[in-house]
Formats: structure tokens, C-alpha cells, sequence
């Protein structure tokens, strides 16, 4: 586990900052990041798909240069035997039982899911090795999770994102919102409302005189990856970002839909977005290679692209409007 160091910028009432709301400017948000980074062993099984199409005519694949072999079949009835082998049920029966509970890289229950595959493949008469990969992985603290808390000018907490996280299951695991591979770091300080979080946006608040230097930053999902936006708010001078899906963005609401999950498929307000916020591929300490234990590693220190320098925590847009 990273050790936690906590980091405090009180914000003067002189400091300029911006938001989508007004009278917020002196009102001071403490994001408490409580994450837990740990090498957990990750295991993988190459499932392969069949992708059939419709039969259409050569007209409606044609390809200039490739030979007709490519883009028609050269027997119709190899493919309709697949077809004819699939099973629907059988199909929602699998996905129901995979998806039944939380199963994160490197849990009890991602490997309880190998174990079952294995098994299935192998009464289908496949040979099946499991094979285990030393990964760095990222997870959230059980004891102390992550939120973002709102702050009045006696340091008093006025809201507590965590408060108003729903969990639509019964289910005791569901893993609460974090963004993979963020520092273990409290920092406090004036928010700034900085769009999609991208270089342009950033511009756009220089030139109306608004520094994010020294303050936290809270930007939307959507245009860029996650993780690009938290290497931009670092590389303006940003001490932290906090990321949450715009209803715009996420409802049907310019449709004049408003109803929200689990009326339908629509975000609700409470709904925050996982995902890792690292910029590289695969295993962060073994990039280009596999994770065993012949593999040289890196240290986290000196990783290439490096890991995320401030912390980042994602939030829904109900705690987002609380908070603006």
C-alpha cells in the first residue's frame, strides 16, 4: 500500500477561480483519496468469437484488389452449422453466471471465473493451461475510500460525495468509484471548473485570467481518455482532479427523456465512471512484455509513460451539480 501523505492549499479569498456556478468562488473542496496500489496476480484466457454476416452479394463486399476467396464463402453450409449451434440461452445463461457478481482484476472471484472456464473448455475437448502473470494492479482502500467533500470556511463538511453513492444491487462487493492507478494523497483547495479537461480548455481559462496552478480541478468525461486528462491538469500545475459524467452527456434528457437507470439504460445522478487513468498498455512496470517472473521490472518511480502525479477520483453528476 502507498504510504498517505496529505497535502493542504487553503485558498485566499483574493485567489481567482471558476465554476459553473456563482458565490462558489471562496468555498474551499477537500478531495481525500485513500487508495490502496498492490501486486495482485492477474490470470488470462484467450476466448475466441465467431463473427458471422448475413449472406449478401459480392457487390456489397467488394474489396478492389482482393480475390473473390476473400469476401465469399467457399461453403455455405460450414457456416450455417455454426449458426445453427449457437444457443441463445445458453448464451444469456453464460452471461448471467459471469456477471452475477463484482469480479475485479485479481480478486477471488476473477480467478473462480478462470477456473470455471477452464472447465467448460475443457469438457468441450480443449486443452487448457492457466498461467499466472505477476501484474502491478490498483485498488481501492476497504477501510478508508475514496470521496470528495465540500468545506466550509471553519473546515466544516458541508457534503460528502460518498453519502449519496446508490448501489442498485444487493451484492456486498461492488467496488466503489476509483480511477485505477491515482497517488494515495488528500490534497484541499479552491476548485476550477475546466470543461472536458483538454489542452484547449486550459487555454481558454488563461486568457479569461484563470490559473489552475495550486487549485483542484473538476472537468467532464467525454472527448479525451480519462488519464490524459489527469496528465494535463498535472502539467497546468492542477494538485488534483475529480471527473464525473455530464447528463448532457449521459441521459436522455435533450431527447426529452428523463428518466434515469433502473428505469432505463440512462446514467442516473449517482452513476460514476471507473477506469485506469494510466497512459500505457498492459502491465505498467513490464511494458511490452509479459508480467512473469522472468520479466524485468520497473519501479514505479520509473515507469515510461509515468504513472499519474495527482490524485483523481470520479464522481456522478448528482454530486457534481452538489458541488458546483
Amino acid at each position: 500500500m502507498n504510504s498517505h501523505r496529505t497535502w493542504h492549499l487553503d485558498g485566499k479569498p483574493d485567489d481567482k477561480s471558476f465554476s459553473l456556478a456563482s458565490g462558489m468562488s471562496k468555498t474551499r473542496l477537500a478531495i481525500v483519496l485513500a487508495l490502496a496500489v498492490g501486486i495482485g496476480f492477474m490470470i488470462g484466457i484467450l476466448i475466441g468469437t465467431y463473427a458471422i454476416c448475413d449472406e449478401v452479394t459480392r457487390d456489397g463486399l467488394y474489396l478492389p484488389g482482393a480475390p473473390d476467396n476473400l469476401v465469399s464463402e467457399a461453403d455455405p453450409s460450414i457456416s450455417k452449422k455454426i449458426m445453427d449451434a449457437i444457443d441463445p440461452a445458453r448464451i444469456e445463461a453464460n452471461l448471467r453466471i459471469l456477471s452475477e457478481f463484482p469480479h475485479i482484476a485479481g480478486s477471488q472471484r476473477d480467478f473462480d471465473l478462470v477456473k470455471l472456464l477452464k472447465d467448460n473448455f475443457e469438457e468441450s475437448g480443449l486443452q487448457v493451461q492457466i498461467t499466472p502473470y505477476d501484474v502491478l494492479l490498483s485498488y481501492p482502500s476497504e477501510g478508508s475510500p475514496n470521496t470528495v467533500r465540500l468545506l466550509d470556511g471553519n473546515n466544516t463538511v458541508v457534503y460528502d460525495a460518498k453519502d449519496d453513492e446508490s448501489n442498485f444491487s444487493s451484492y456486498r462487493d461492488v467496488v466503489p468509484p476509483f480511477n485505477a492507478y491515482s497517488p494515495s494523497r488528500a490534497v484541499e483547495g479552491q476548485l476550477v471548473f475546466a470543461g472536458y479537461g483538454r489542452v484547449e480548455d486550459y487555454e481558454w481559462l488563461l486568457t479569461i485570467g484563470v490559473n489552475v496552478s495550486g487549485h483542484l480541478v473538476i472537468v467532464k468525461y467525454g472527448h479525451i481518455f480519462r488519464g490524459d486528462k489527469v496528465d494535463i491538469a498535472a502539467r497546468y500545475g492542477a494538485t488534483g482532479i475529480i471527473i464525473y459524467s455530464d447528463p448532457a452527456d449521459c441521459t436522455g434528457q435533450n431527447m426529452g427523456d428523463n428518466r434515469v437507470y433502473p428505469e432505463t439504460w440512462w446514467l442516473p445522478p449517482t452513476g460514476a465512471q471507473r477506469g485506469t487513468i494510466f497512459s500505457g498498455d498492459g502491465d505498467p512496470i513490464t511494458p511490452g512484455y509479459p508480467a512473469n517472473d522472468l520479466a524485468y521490472r520497473y519501479s514505479e518511480e520509473t515507469v515510461e509513460p509515468p504513472m499519474p502525479q495527482i490524485p483523481c477520483h470520479p464522481i456522478g453528476y448528482g454530486a457534481a451539480i452538489k458541488i458546483l
